[in-house]
């Protein structure tokens, strides 16, 4: 599960969380010495019983459409003769719209300082008091603030603050306020930067890649009733229709891992021949659901490496 590819040293926001392009070639040349990388097609086929998979079979999985993947991505898996995964929102695509997501991890990569930026989300909160029912500071800090394996507890409190904790209504102007100040006044044309264009799309699916749904707006599905995780799903898929890039037996890609048993069904009925979350693990076509499926993330690659080497 990769996300950032890119010449981190070199880029204008050398602290976003990516890989750098020299590491997704070790990544590369590991994997290919070890096992068999297979396309995203081999694995469905391999699900259904049409294949049999080799000992040692990876599949590469690239979420929310960077043109990283299109720039650095795509050259180096042309290179190594495999192919990939993506699973881009489409919404960003077809309308230059910068996701929260997005816009969170780069004010994150701008604000350097975490501490301080948790002191300006405090100002801020203060102005939206008399807006919505929002609870206290040091509540919200309790509720939220539990570092991860990879963040601080600054940092998840930032983006768990940001994403889900506060009420919608203010979510996106506070997020919109902190990107103006810390990364750039102009959305659409960093959004324009950020994701691939669909005509980067057709050049990779004629190169032999494939993509897969992660909604049109990237939402956490879990949270949504029915109706409104359907069209989700279906915006994205008449997305790549518009753009001539078809798939049949396509994969299902939770937009932050998160989905129910109904995302799942719903997923099942529009085609989708099976998912992949955020949870990490190797996946066992035999024994995982098959609309679950877990994916290692791209920071423990190396560890997945040594531990093949093992068996």
């Amino acid at each position: 599960m990769y996300h950032y590819v890119r010449n981190l040293s070199q880029s204008r926001y050398p602290n976003i969380k990516g890989l750098s392009v020299s590491k997704f070639r070790q990544h590369l040349r590991a994997l290919t010495n070890l096992g068999e990388i297979l396309v995203g097609s081999d694995i469905v086929a391999a699900s259904k019983g049409k294949i049999d998979l080799p000992d040692r079979a990876f599949w590469l999985t690239f979420d929310d459409g960077y043109s990283d993947h299109y720039k650095n991505v795509f050259p180096l898996l042309d290179e190594f003769g495999v192919s990939g995964t993506f699973f881009p929102p489409t919404k960003c695509l077809s309308c230059h719209f910068l996701l929260d997501v997005n816009a969170i991890h780069f004010i994150l990569a701008c604000a350097k300082n975490p501490a301080k930026l948790v002191a300006r989300l405090s100002n801020i909160l203060t102005e939206y008091e008399s807006q919505a029912d929002l609870k206290s500071f040091d509540t919200y800090w309790i509720e939220n603030a539990h570092p991860s394996r990879f963040d601080t507890a600054e940092i998840i409190f930032v983006k768990r603050m940001l994403q889900v904790a506060l009420p919608s209504a203010i979510r996106r102007s506070i997020i919109d306020r902190l990107f103006f100040e810390f990364v750039s006044v102009d959305q659409p044309a960093f959004a324009e930067e950020l994701y691939m264009t669909s005509d980067q799309i057709r050049a990779m699916r004629r190169g032999g890649m494939e993509f897969g749904s992660h909604t049109d707006l990237h939402p956490w599905l879990d949270t949504m009733p029915a109706e409104r995780q359907r069209s989700e799903i279906v915006t994205s898929l008449k997305f790549f229709s518009s753009i001539d890039v078809y798939m049949e037996d396509w994969t299902m890609c939770y937009p932050y891992g998160a989905s129910t048993e109904n995302t799942q069904e719903i997923a099942r009925e529009l085609g989708a021949a099976l998912g992949v979350t955020t949870k990490v693990g190797m996946a066992d076509l035999d024994k995982d659901n098959l609309m679950s499926l877990p994916r290692w993330d791209a920071n423990d690659v190396e560890s997945l490496i040594s531990k093949v080497e093992k068996l």
